[in-house]
């Protein structure tokens, strides 16, 4: 990259999960090129990093997204049932449903869709009905939990075997266990960073606030 010569342009998505914080130093400094970071919280991704640079970072623009309303979601699916199915394939009634299910997730709308035309299709239908939907909820999120885990650092599906084995457990109760698991534990900071990024995988949730505040795999 040091060598282009001419504009160049970086796109690096879920920045906050860069192994190595310094890339962005050394990424910045190469004058030709530009870069456009992605991540679920700014906080993550400027933390780990060096105060200079993270004062160039804050000096960017910013465009910050916020989560797809239910007709934004319909709205995707629509696209994508027009350009991927076969005409009437599925209903309008149909795409609502599943852009309820997902919640303001575009990932597991898509994934749904695309699950239940597969099982449309092996059955041999001509049309999605509501009993392939059923069957295609379970499955999709089952394939989105396995790429969600396959993304986790070591040290992330540590602090996620924890709460698997230990159920429902406090912020303390995880770094705990945690780092009595490992041989280099993190900080207690990046362990709550993990525990953020785990809630956004959807493989963990929370409930509670402050000191009250306890964490669960997702569904029990």
């Amino acid at each position: 990259l040091r060598a282009v010569d001419r504009p160049y342009l970086i796109v690096l998505d879920e920045t906050d999960q860069l192994g190595d914080p310094d890339l962005l130093r050394r990424l910045y400094a190469i004058p030709d090129v530009t870069m456009i970071l992605i991540t679920n919280h700014e906080r993550d991704l400027l933390t780990p990093l060096d105060e200079r640079l993270q004062s160039r970072l804050r000096s960017s623009d910013t465009i910050e997204f916020e989560a797809y309303t239910r007709d934004q979601l319909v709205a995707i699916l629509s696209d994508r049932a027009e350009w991927g199915l076969v005409e009437d394939a599925i209903t309008p009634t149909q795409l609502d449903r599943i852009a309820a299910t997902a919640r303001g997730n575009a990932r597991d709308a898509i994934s749904i869709l695309r699950s239940a035309a597969r099982h449309a299709e092996r059955n041999g239908a001509e049309r999605i009905c509501e009993d392939h939907i059923d069957d295609a909820i379970p499955e999709a999120r089952a394939h989105l939990r396995q790429k969600s885990l396959d993304r986790l650092s070591d040290d992330q599906l540590a602090v996620y075997q924890v709460l698997r084995e230990g159920g429902e457990l406090m912020p303390k109760e995880i770094v705990s266990r945690y780092s009595d698991r490992v041989d280099e534990p993190k900080t207690k900071r990046t362990v709550r960073k993990y525990l953020r990024k785990l809630e956004q995988y959807n493989l963990i949730e929370s409930g509670g606030r402050g000191p009250s505040r306890v964490y669960r795999p997702h569904g029990k």
